[in-house]
């Protein structure tokens, strides 16, 4: 058996990413729930955005969320430096890219950032400003569930 695939007792064969590998286009498991993560300080609209993907997607999925509160400055900085949903999620969506100039956030900065964090897993830079529909987010989930919805 491969060293990154292995079968826990009771459960079936699965098979873990190695580092570095391209995960963008991965199958996911037949059932399990695809996971969006959304990161940014207090403001940044990231309520805004997910109910927006709510309203978008809910005549066509079953749809969750899932919400941490953050309640020190070490808290903010693990999560939104290496939290799960920058980590661990299939698609990172940073928002309000059109106030980046304003508040001097260098976007590239940001893309590496991520990339340094998630390999090659997907990351979605837009403004529900500009887009209010996201569509390119809405998108990228309805041809990663494809045949799943």
């Amino acid at each position: 058996m491969r060293p990154d695939r292995h079968e826990p007792e009771g459960e079936p064969i699965h098979s873990h990413t190695p580092p570095g590998r391209d995960t963008a286009r991965l199958p996911r498991p037949p059932g399990r729930p695809l996971r969006i993560g959304l990161g940014g300080p207090v403001g940044s609209g990231k309520t805004a955005l997910v109910a927006t993907r709510c309203r978008s997607l809910a005549g066509e999925l079953q749809l969750a969320v899932v919400t941490n509160d953050i309640y020190t400055s070490e808290d903010a900085d693990f999560l939104l430096r290496s939290g799960p949903g920058v980590t661990a999620s299939d698609l990172l969506v940073i928002n309000k890219t059109d106030l980046a100039g304003r508040v001097n956030a260098d976007l590239s900065v940001t893309a590496r950032d991520a990339k340094d964090k998630r390999g090659d897993r997907p990351v979605r830079f837009l403004s529900l400003v500009e887009n209010p529909a996201a569509d390119e987010a809405t998108a990228w989930v309805r041809d990663r569930l494809g045949s799943d919805r």
